[in-house]
């Protein structure tokens, strides 16, 4: 974890969990409302994740990156008493038996993440680049893919989580209020912290796994870092696109209350291919 840490605003890129999931080619029109959400069991959607930071004089001192999939592996599947829930599952392509699962609840009005497992939840990634800079001399952990991003999860502190338990939210999540339209928001959860979410607008993204008329969807942390956001571009089939650069305030292990440098964090999450098993 590091001791301070400062947003330095969103900047996404247009051509990727709160939730990255697979995504329908040509949902509709840009400005549509999106009326539901459309998963398909057997699909299979392959992000690229890739994480940097550079210090103040422009030098990289981490480069990462990986590549993960992303399937609906179940639907009509019961926890306690929750029923009919979907389950996805995501991985690393070179650790396919290393998954975290996740359980959704689906209706007409909202998509609910209610429960998940975390095997897997935070998989290890082998630098491209690394040289020593404070505390940025630990190990590189991979993103929670169905989870939030990466670099929001360090800058609130946010410890990996491994097992094979499956844990049933006290206060799920709502990822997706229906339909989307412009100006609509909703509370995502309020334990334990606040999320909140809103719809800002529609636009065309265009990724290496194709063209998409999207929904941009920010999400805020208003009790944790009012500063702190970032946006999705989403489709009727989920998220297709995230970028996140947040500035780093660095420090040694020896003095961290003593800044070293500024360092720039940059987290980029891709859809770059969709296939299906029949």
């Amino acid at each position: 974890m590091w001791p301070s840490e400062r947003f330095d605003g969103r900047v996404v890129l247009l051509s990727s969990l709160l939730l990255i999931l697979g995504c329908k080619d040509n949902p509709g029109g840009t400005g549509d409302d999106f009326a539901q959400i459309d998963f398909r069991p057997g699909t299979y959607d392959i992000y690229e994740w890739t994480f940097s930071q550079s210090d103040s004089s422009g030098q990289m001192i981490v480069l990462a990156r990986d590549t993960f999939a992303v399937t609906c592996a179940a639907t009509g599947e019961q926890i306690d008493t929750l029923t009919n829930l979907m389950r996805f599952k995501a991985y690393q392509i070179r650790a396919p038996l290393d998954t975290m699962s996740v359980w959704y609840r689906s209706d007409a009005a909202q998509f609910t993440e209610v429960a998940y497992a975390a095997a897997g939840y935070t998989p290890p990634v082998v630098p491209v680049r690394r040289r020593t800079v404070g505390r940025i001399a630990s190990g590189i952990v991979g993103p929670s893919v169905l989870e939030m991003p990466y670099l929001v999860r360090l800058r609130l502190g946010i410890q990996p989580e491994n097992g094979d338990s499956v844990i049933v939210r006290d206060d799920p999540r709502i990822v997706y209020k229906l339909p989307l339209t412009v100006g609509s928001s909703w509370t995502s959860f309020q334990s334990p912290f606040l999320e909140t979410r809103e719809v800002t607008g529609f636009q065309s993204a265009s990724v290496r796994g194709g063209d998409y008329d999207c929904a941009v969807i920010s999400t805020k942390l208003p009790t944790m870092d009012p500063s702190l956001e970032w946006d999705d571009f989403v489709s009727h089939g989920g998220v297709v696109l995230r970028e996140i650069r947040l500035r780093i305030i660095a420090s040694t292990e020896e003095n961290p209350e003593v800044p070293v440098d500024t360092l720039q964090g940059v987290e980029r999450m891709e859809l770059i291919s969709r296939w299906t098993d029949h």
